[in-house]
């Protein structure tokens, strides 16, 4: 199986992505989703952990874009195990919510509970995070 583009979306600190390459470069479908004003940066620190770092406001553009031109996507969401949600988290507008409700409450629920998703699992990690991890489907993709 080909390797899987993957966002991961940390408690703090910028979105990363991760894409395989693609003729004509990643740069270029990042820019096509969000537009060419967009700040990107390329970390590529860890062999094994090289991405792109976008802002967290691009979540939902850079979720339906990746994975509308990828049979599947890789999509980690890290989440606050003691946070509870609050009025501030019913009222929300945007989809950056790291509580212990995993988006379902969020501004009245989060989109990725409205796109083609499965989870695959969850889990706590060593930082007292719960770590969800998401597979999307492009169903027009063969």
């Amino acid at each position: 199986m080909d390797q899987l583009p993957t966002i991961h979306r940390p408690i703090n600190g910028r979105l990363q992505v991760w894409m395989p390459w693609k003729e004509g470069g990643n740069i270029d479908i990042l820019r096509d989703i969000l537009g060419t004003r967009v700040k990107t940066a390329w970390f590529r620190s860890d062999p094994k952990n090289h991405h792109w770092a976008l802002s967290r406001h691009h979540l939902r553009p850079i979720v339906t874009g990746v994975a509308s031109r990828f049979p599947l996507t890789q999509i980690t969401l890290d989440f606050r195990r003691q946070q509870t949600c609050g009025k501030n988290c019913h009222r929300a507008k945007n989809d950056d919510c790291t509580c212990s409700c995993f988006g379902a409450r969020h501004g009245g629920g989060t989109f990725w509970h409205q796109l083609p998703i499965r989870e695959l699992r969850t889990f706590p990690t060593d930082d007292g995070t719960i770590r969800r991890i998401y597979l999307a489907r492009n169903f027009s993709q063969k």
